[in-house]
């Protein structure tokens, strides 16, 4: 009782005050996106999924995964498409897409 009593008198008199809901102690730049992504996972593979029907890619040949990176200036999903047929060498590729703005990066990385 008496914590609760000095508790509720210091943030009446301004000497403590709670953190904004939006925000953690400590953040800066990527607030919600480090912690959690603002697109799914299968948002981000569709979006990928799409860019490579654009470009004319046998869809079928990959399978697909995705994964969320975080780095200090960005949050990026990676969409990697590995060949099937394990035949053949340096068979896969991976697309960026912005988890910020959903845009798919127009470059795509290759393997090997």
């Amino acid at each position: 009782m008496r914590i609760t009593l000095v508790l509720l008198t210091l943030l009446t008199l301004g000497t403590v005050s709670p953190a904004p809901a939006d925000q953690s102690p400590g953040t800066s730049g990527l607030s919600e996106a480090v912690n959690s992504p603002r697109h799914s996972k299968e948002a981000a593979i569709r979006s990928a999924l799409a860019a490579a029907k654009r470009r004319k890619i046998d869809l079928s040949r990959y399978n697909v995964s995705a994964s969320f990176e975080v780095t200090a200036k960005q949050a990026t999903w990676v969409v990697y498409f590995e060949g099937r047929d394990r035949t053949m060498e340096d068979d896969c590729f991976w697309i960026f897409v912005d988890d910020r703005t959903g845009k798919v990066n127009p470059l795509f990385g290759a393997c090997g």
